[in-house]
């Protein structure tokens, strides 16, 4: 489980709900997971705000994310 995911599960929220919520589009959060997007400040900041987080901690969950999909996917063959 990546670190969004789990600050999304221990929010109670999906994807979705968060989206519903004020949060960023789920293609966004679904483009961070798989890599495909350098984070920008404002999703996170309204991701932060929805799941009631500090912006720092949300940032660094999402970065981590990306990082960790896109070496899953250099590690493959794949474009990083």
């Amino acid at each position: 489980m990546s670190p969004l995911d789990a600050l999304l599960r221990e929010a109670g929220v999906s994807v979705r709900e968060q989206n519903r919520r004020g949060g960023p589009p789920p293609l966004t959060i679904r483009r961070w997971q798989q890599g495909e997007v350098t984070p920008r400040p404002e999703p996170i900041a309204r991701l932060a705000r929805v799941l009631g987080l500090g912006v720092e901690l949300v940032r660094e969950a999402v970065v981590s994310t990306v990082a960790t999909a896109r070496a899953a996917r250099a590690a493959k063959g794949g474009k990083p």
